[in-house]
């Protein structure tokens, strides 16, 4: 099997499929969030700033209360689960992708993912 997968529409439906008890707005603005800090394959301090944002919001509900809680240990899974997945799907091929150092890029990448989900 390769180890990357580029993203398409029809693989971006089967993740859907997978976890459908987390298919809201928020969640699909959350993964284009984590698209756009991943294309680059470098978190930029806006980038950053907009991370942790996006998920003070989720801890909060409408009336400003944190009781119940919107970040449930099942949603931080999922949070975590999605970053991987996503950040998968900028994974470089040794000789697929118009880069000079595939390599080097997924270590960035990685790097990239592991500061999402610290």
């Amino acid at each position: 099997l390769p180890l990357t997968h580029h993203y398409t529409p029809e693989l971006h439906n089967l993740s859907s499929l997978i976890s459908p008890s987390f298919a809201t707005m928020a969640d699909a603005a959350i993964e284009e969030l984590y698209r756009v800090t991943y294309a680059d394959r470098l978190i930029t301090p806006d980038e950053n700033a907009d991370l942790i944002s996006t998920l003070q919001e989720l801890q909060t509900i409408e009336d400003g209360s944190t009781s119940p809680p919107a970040l449930t240990p099942d949603k931080v899974v999922w949070l975590r689960a999605a970053a991987f997945r996503i950040g998968c799907e900028y994974l470089v091929e040794e000789d697929g992708d118009d880069v000079d150092d595939p390599r080097e890029e997924n270590v960035k990448l990685l790097r990239t993912i592991n500061a999402v989900v610290s």
